[in-house]
């Protein structure tokens, strides 16, 4: 859906439709009453910060707060089929005997690109969105206690930053954190490698993430390769990230007891 973003920038959920069935989606939106400059009701100018009213924080039904999210997070309800959608429900319950449900939250946070080397103008909004993207969370759980749920996208941030230290501090394990570190980077900004697009989970029923590979399709690649209609090196400037999940319905706990003599 068109979001207020200035460049057209918009979030998508691309799924195989045989193996995954959307139960229902929600293109969310927060208010702020951070006046910073930024977001779709900012004038971007960061030193002299303004921020048109178009939102109501308190609920009182005045205008007092501005649009969080340029680009607004989408929360998708969905269906994986371990083997085919086209099944039909197990009679007389509704529920399906071969598939896992779960909510995906798909995030594009605001970029870093007003900071300077003294100045962080851009923490305080990623910070508010990071906050919201947990009430989110909570907000699934407090209806689905069980509920498997992956926060995923470019949130702009590194993975020792508050914001996405804020979203592990809550039930969310950031898989970027199992990769290796020679290979731990997703993005390349003056020739440092940083962690810029996360996928944190909270996952029940026997689902285990097992690969975590940052695909360095980009970010190795110089900006010539652009212009090449050949190749997916530089299709963008930051790098997809890979996780395979297995399924075991049955977890086995064994208890290993050493005797020794």
């Amino acid at each position: 859906e068109d979001g207020p973003d200035r460049r057209g920038l918009d979030i998508a959920l691309l799924y195989d439709v045989d193996r995954v069935q959307i139960i229902d989606y929600e293109i969310q939106q927060g208010c702020t009453s951070l006046v910073d400059g930024l977001g779709p009701d900012g004038n971007h100018v960061v030193m002299h910060p303004e921020n048109e009213f178009t939102c109501d924080v308190d609920g009182d039904g005045e205008l007092d707060g501005n649009r969080l999210f340029s680009r607004p997070p989408m929360v998708v309800h969905l269906r994986v089929c371990l083997a085919s959608c086209q099944e039909e429900p197990v009679e007389n319950s509704g529920a399906y005997s071969d598939s896992i449900e779960m909510w995906m939250l798909v995030n594009h946070w605001k970029s870093k690109s007003e900071d300077t080397n003294d100045i962080k103008y851009t923490s305080a909004r990623r910070d508010r969105q990071s906050q919201y993207i947990v009430s989110l969370v909570e907000e699934v759980l407090a209806s689905r206690p069980n509920a498997n749920i992956i926060v995923l996208g470019d949130l702009n941030d590194y993975l020792d930053s508050d914001p996405v230290l804020n979203l592990s501090a809550h039930n969310l394990s950031n898989l970027l954190e199992k990769v290796e570190k020679p290979s731990r980077y997703t993005y390349i900004y003056q020739g440092v490698s940083q962690v810029l697009d996360h996928v944190l989970v909270r996952l029940e029923q026997g689902l285990v993430p097992l690969d975590i590979i940052p695909t360095h399709i980009n970010s190795d690649f110089s900006i010539a390769y652009k212009s090449m209609n050949d190749t997916a090196h530089r299709s963008s400037d930051h790098d997809p990230v890979l996780v395979q999940f297995v399924f075991n319905g049955h977890l086995i706990f064994m208890p290993l007891i050493y005797n020794y003599r």
